[in-house]
């Protein structure tokens, strides 16, 4: 094994691929629960909104992931009395 491989190895995308994984888990059981559990047409109807505002969303919080700066430098400027190094 790389002895550089803990400083190489990117824990934030394993981190952010966890929490993706849980979040669509619990919007599957939400979805899943409406329409199998629902009578009529207006529990179908609901989570079918609900499916589609969490994929915007999660559309939506993926582009302002992959377009942050969140470098140390960045984020010192923004909070200059937070990081000090």
């Amino acid at each position: 094994m790389d002895a550089n491989f803990i400083q190489n190895f990117p824990f934030g995308l394993v981190l952010l691929a966890l929490l993706v994984l849980v979040y669509w888990i619990q919007a599957f059981f939400i979805i899943y629960h409406l329409i199998r559990f629902g009578i009529g047409p207006k529990p179908k109807i609901f989570s079918l909104i609900f499916f589609v505002g969490s994929a915007l969303l999660f559309m939506l919080v993926a582009g302002l992931y992959v377009n942050a700066d969140l470098s140390l430098g960045s984020i010192s400027k923004i909070f200059p009395d937070l990081i000090n190094y």
